[in-house]
């Protein structure tokens, strides 16, 4: 199937007026394909291409050199090639769910063409990217039709392979992006959770704020949109 994602990413900043500067904005498109036909251990591949934008038309750099995080230009395209795999298990009171997967991010500024100039060297062009959830859906009493309750724990990362300024290739604290997230969903909230998180960004993933370094703890609600209005079944117990 084919997915269309029209992603913005939006920051609030903790200065004069609490601004909403640049949003990165990444629409992208992905096609998956299947690689096998057992629903118990569903394998996966996928093929996409992304855009990532903040809609500056300023100069990348300022006078100093530095870039320019007023109304700088950040542009870049990139494709990505990812396998999924997983296992599922659903019965009448409970429902265990692992995904997982594994992949390469390649950014069309490897081939000069498709970014803004002035990341070259600077921003990450090759990286390998990977995540794993597990899903656990309950209904104790097993009389109904919907789960009770719903929790997921997800773990996510990336690291950067290719030239990073004269950072090696070791040097995670520059390369590494991780994060773990856990979110708790009553049965009465449709599409959406309770989430708490924490991790830390070698190279922040906003933009023309990319040579960031930092922790983070993140907690909050979780939401999505879902043109599938229909509530969570036993769908194929087994």
């Amino acid at each position: 199937f084919l997915l269309f994602s029209p992603r913005v990413q939006l920051r609030l900043f903790s200065a004069y007026h609490s601004p909403v500067r640049s949003p990165s904005y990444m629409p992208g498109v992905t096609f998956f394909t299947r690689v096998n036909d057992d629903p118990t251990h569903p394998k996966f591949l996928s093929f996409g291409y992304s855009h990532h934008s903040n809609g500056q038309e300023g100069p990348t750099l300022d006078s100093t050199g530095n870039f320019n995080r007023t109304d700088g230009k950040f542009t870049t395209n990139f494709y990505t090639l990812n396998y999924y795999f997983g296992k599922r298990r659903v019965t009448e009171k409970l429902a265990r769910i692992q995904s997982a997967f594994i992949g390469l991010e390649v950014h069309t500024g490897l081939f000069n063409t498709g970014y803004s100039k002035q990341l070259t060297g600077k921003y990450g062009f090759i990286r390998t990217n990977g995540s794993w959830f597990y899903d656990l859906m309950t209904d104790p009493n097993g009389t109904s039709d919907h789960y009770t309750s719903h929790q997921r724990l997800r773990f996510d990362f990336t690291y950067i392979l290719d030239k990073v300024d004269d950072h090696p290739v070791t040097d995670a604290a520059k390369r590494l992006n991780i994060s773990v997230k856990y979110y708790y969903q009553f049965g009465f909230m449709e599409n959406v959770a309770l989430m708490i998180g924490a991790g830390y960004r070698g190279q922040d993933p906003y933009n023309i704020y990319f040579q960031d370094s930092y922790p983070f703890v993140s907690v909050g609600i979780a939401s999505g949109l879902s043109f599938d209005l229909r509530k969570k079944k036993h769908d194929g117990a087994m």
